[in-house]
């Protein structure tokens, strides 16, 4: 019972909290697989940080916590930049942390954040003193294992992931996030790119409108992540002449 009933709330808050991304979705959206693979996130998440404690309570608290924190990031660059929270932003982690100013992440916001932290690592050490671990070595393990089992089935075994990347046949962040809910959404495009599902054509050469020759031989490519096509957004008043025209000799 000590383990049962935090382990249920878990499940039921990590339901409600996952609801909360935007754009929301309906209560048990998405079918009963997604409804499964949802559950199965939220209890490996519970069984991974009890494994390690032994605590419940902690264990459900710290699951709650990390899924708040995926939440808010999330309905945070769909704020700011109109699209959610996606699997290829956890590349970015260390960027975030070497290169804060890139994230509009102020630098007067450094030192609370660090005390933030002090804050919150001293809380998990009162926590761990006042809560006593209530599982022994044998209990540990046998909660690591569905975490451990996701891993390998992620890295190493991937047709047991098959159905969490059929959910998702065309990439659509919006439309996958008020239908499946964050956390299957991040699992589903994350295995959808493992298993290569989707195929991108490859451009060659010969598919370069080029008005005239290159004086040399070579491909320019310009990434402008920060760049926004207002007229996307129903800006009527903007004029890109020369944009529009590279689009159309672009491959």
């Amino acid at each position: 019972m000590l383990i049962a009933l935090p382990l249920f709330l878990s499940l039921l808050a990590g339901e409600c909290v996952d609801r909360l991304a935007s754009p929301r979705r309906a209560v048990l959206s998405g079918g009963l697989i997604a409804l499964l693979w949802r559950a199965w996130l939220v209890a490996s998440m519970w069984l991974l940080v009890f494994g390690l404690t032994a605590r419940p309570l902690f264990s459900s608290i710290a699951t709650f916590v990390t899924m708040a924190i995926l939440v808010a990031i999330s309905n945070t660059k769909r704020r700011y930049l109109r699209e959610p929270l996606v699997f290829s932003d956890f590349a970015l982690l260390e960027h975030v942390i070497r290169h804060p100013h890139l994230f509009y992440i102020p630098a007067r916001w450094r030192s609370p954040a660090l005390g933030a932290i002090a804050v919150l690592l001293a809380a998990i050490v009162g926590w761990m003193l006042i809560e006593p671990p209530i599982a022994g070595g044998a209990a540990r393990a046998f909660a690591l294992a569905p975490a451990a089992a996701t891993m390998e089935m992620a890295f190493f075994w991937r047709p047991p992931l098959a159905s969490a990347a059929r959910l998702v046949p065309e990439p659509n962040p919006e439309a996958d996030i008020a239908r499946l809910g964050l956390t299957v959404s991040l699992l589903a495009y994350t295995v959808a790119w493992r298993l290569e599902q989707w195929t991108q054509p490859h451009a060659t050469a010969t598919n370069i409108n080029m008005r005239s020759p290159p004086p040399y031989d070579a491909i320019i490519v310009v990434q402008a992540e920060s760049f926004i096509d207002l007229r996307r957004l129903g800006r009527d008043d903007v004029r890109l002449p020369t944009f529009d025209a590279l689009k159309k000799r672009a491959i």
